[in-house]
């Protein structure tokens, strides 16, 4: 109709050469633009805009309102350059901004300047705005998904072999992540106690992603794959159709056990022998307790005597593990039975605090500004070295001899590539999963079959069974136990 505001109008009107501006100021000799496609640019982001403006029309005063935009959506659908692109609208006056912008708080508004755009608002205002709206999703679907299958198609050239079945799977698992009532965590979100006001901008943004099912995937060179549910705090994912979580205990500890096993040359059958005795340590008398050693105890695996507490015992074994020193052992034990943290609990110091220390004061010390490495330091950190002295020198030759945050990077590329291997097997099962980092998510769908056709257990405990299985079943193949353990959202 003769009144709507169509893209032809938008990219055809002679006021000014949008492109040309933006290389006037912009282009360079080494970085040249492709000027088709910044015009497309310009075009979807001027719709944009209007039709944020229509959506906040007021019928009252039969006047368009102002659009805010979200700046980080902006990047991802059309480029890095939008902000470039904004400035040379506003320096033009065909956009003009209103409002004030905070650093990660707040943002300008955006109008566009009656002198690009002259027509008056009429009852087809809203025919308008929605054909712009659905241009608008088309436009920014296509760009997303191109982007997205590059993407794709990178990940799987530099940790599958180029085969790009695995990302696409896992895409098509967290688009089936859904909010089961927006209200709801609208309210909560709303209503919710907040200790400082950026934690509570923290959640607002976090729920408005959820909201708007952004569904972006990324990740980074050690393989650890990033969406939005990734960055969700945990009380908000009772609000999601998850059926619940799994995760191992001190993961990352256990993941540096194979950096250790490595560092030591320990065999796979010495380990598989010393996984025999813990497995078999795990339940006496109806209780899980170890009957070979305790971690709180001076006595220790290499003091059994030949037979007599453990058939698997012989004299070649005891010769063997005295190779290694009694401390690493222990180490090994504690992080495969999933008590590390436990060790370093004591009055006013909690689990969660033992932990953080842990990593600060021990696993990932930072060098200072000289380049000199700390030596442990803090209760938790004296404490571990008192216990296990040469796994603490290991930890620091490591961090040492090798570049700056190399130890935590590398722990991150070992769990990822893990990680994959238990969400496939997670996947032949027929569950709908996906990551967030060290853990599983199951997701609540529509019942999928496995592979044998045998439907998944009703029974929450079963299922969550079978994805802790997964886990045990993996690291068994690295010749480590692990202690996994189900969350459950309600």
């Amino acid at each position: 109709m003769k009144n709507d505001i169509t893209i032809y109008e938008l990219s055809d009107h002679p006021y000014t050469n949008l492109v040309q501006e933006y290389n006037k100021v912009y282009a360079t000799s080494t970085k040249k633009t492709n000027n088709r496609i910044l015009e497309a640019k310009f075009r979807i982001l001027i719709h944009l805009i209007l039709s944020q403006q229509i959506s906040s029309f007021d019928k009252e005063t039969n006047e368009l309102g102002d659009a805010q935009l979200n700046g980080q959506v902006l990047r991802d659908t059309i480029g890095c350059e939008v902000r470039k692109m904004l400035d040379v609208l506003y320096s033009l006056n065909l956009v003009k901004r209103t409002g004030y912008y905070l650093v990660g708080k707040h943002s300008f508004s955006y109008v566009v300047s009656t002198n690009y755009i002259t027509r008056k608002i009429n009852r087809d205002v809203w025919q308008t705005k929605f054909a712009y709206e659905e241009r608008i999703r088309q436009r920014i679907k296509k760009r997303f998904d191109e982007e997205q299958r590059t993407e794709f198609q990178r990940y799987a050239d530099l940790f599958c072999e180029g085969d790009t079945s695995f990302i696409n799977r896992y895409a098509e698992y967290l688009d089936k992540l859904q909010i089961k009532q927006e209200e709801e965590i609208t309210y909560y979100g709303d209503n919710r106690e907040y200790i400082s006001k950026q934690q509570k901008d923290y959640y607002s943004i976090t729920i408005d992603h959820l909201l708007m099912n952004y569904n972006k995937i990324t990740f980074d060179d050690r393989g650890r794959i990033y969406h939005r549910l990734a960055s969700c705090a945990k009380d908000l994912r009772k609000f999601l159709n998850i059926d619940f979580e799994v995760d191992n205990h001190n993961s990352q500890p256990l993941l540096f056990a194979l950096l250790l096993v490595k560092q030591y040359s320990i065999a796979p059958r010495l380990l598989d022998v010393f996984c025999g005795i813990i497995d078999d340590s795990y339940e006496v008398e109806g209780n899980r307790q170890p009957i070979v050693f305790n971690y709180n105890d001076s006595i220790l695996p290499f003091t059994i005597k030949e037979g007599v507490d453990a058939p698997n015992i012989t004299r070649e074994y005891i010769a063997a593990l005295n190779k290694t020193p009694h401390d690493v052992w222990k180490y090994l034990y504690a992080v495969m039975t999933g008590c590390l943290w436990d060790m370093f609990v004591r009055e006013g110091v909690l689990r969660d605090n033992a932990k953080k220390n842990l990593f600060k004061q021990v696993f990932y010390r930072k060098r200072t500004e000289h380049g000199f490495l700390p030596d442990v330091y803090g209760i938790c950190g004296n404490a571990f070295k008192n216990q296990f002295p040469n796994v603490t020198a290991t930890i620091t030759n490591l961090i040492v001899t090798h570049e700056k945050n190399w130890l935590p990077n590398e722990i991150t590329r070992v769990e990822s590539k893990i990680m994959r291997r238990i969400l496939k097997k997670v996947w032949e099962y027929g569950f709908t999963a996906i990551t967030i980092h060290d853990a599983v998510v199951v997701i609540k769908s529509p019942k999928r079959k496995k592979d044998n056709n045998k439907a998944l257990p009703k029974s929450m405990e079963e299922r969550e069974e079978i994805v802790q299985k997964c886990f045990r079943d993996v690291f068994r193949e690295y010749h480590l136990l692990c202690s996994p353990a189900a969350e459950v959202y309600s």
